[in-house]
């Protein structure tokens, strides 16, 4: 077990450090060290695929961590209690897989699955609200949609969480829809 947490340790720390060739291997290790312990936890195996994916879509193998996102998401909702948690960020990561694969619907769907997730969840960190709703506000904007008032009731959420950053993002987001609006116009 401590084999397999080291293991997964030292791929985290490569991610952290954008070497994610070398937490790959690491998290691939840590995986084949823990399909071997008996009484593994649904909770454990997932987290292991969820690292992997991630590895995997940040060196763009979509494919391979599309598969990852989708074992990882099994153990997550075959976990007593469900990890509401760790599966809104698999939901997330997803809709960031599906962005890059330019398939709009989709992500939209895994991005309002992720926040839907996290609203039951109490004690939500406003800051990851306000991201989600940012990229929600950003999809709905984008083509085929470009539904500006579904765009602007997500920025309106966003306007509610306290982070600076967020609000002023919100603003520059809002100025250039103006922007575009006029010059449709």
């Amino acid at each position: 077990i401590r084999k397999a947490q080291l293991a997964n340790n030292l791929g985290n720390a490569y991610s952290n450090l954008n070497q994610e060739t070398k937490a790959l291997s690491y998290y691939k290790e840590a995986l084949e060290t823990r399909e071997n312990i008996q009484n593994i936890t649904n909770n454990e195996l997932g987290e292991i695929h969820a690292n992997i994916s991630s590895s995997c879509l940040k060196l763009n193998e979509l494919e391979n961590a599309y598969f990852h996102f989708e074992k990882a998401k099994k153990y997550f909702l075959n976990n007593n209690p469900v990890n509401q948690l760790a599966l809104s960020k698999i939901e997330e990561s997803i809709g960031q897989y599906y962005i890059i694969k330019l398939d709009v619907e989709s992500a939209l769907k895994s991005y309002e699955h992720s926040q839907f997730l996290h609203d039951s969840i109490l004690n939500t960190p406003a800051i990851q609200s306000g991201n989600r709703y940012l990229t929600l506000a950003n999809l709905y904007m984008m083509p085929p949609f470009r539904d500006t008032l579904k765009g602007l009731f997500y920025l309106k959420k966003v306007n509610k969480v306290g982070s600076e950053l967020l609000q002023l993002e919100t603003l520059l987001f809002k100025t250039s829809i103006l922007i575009h609006d006029k010059k449709h116009r």
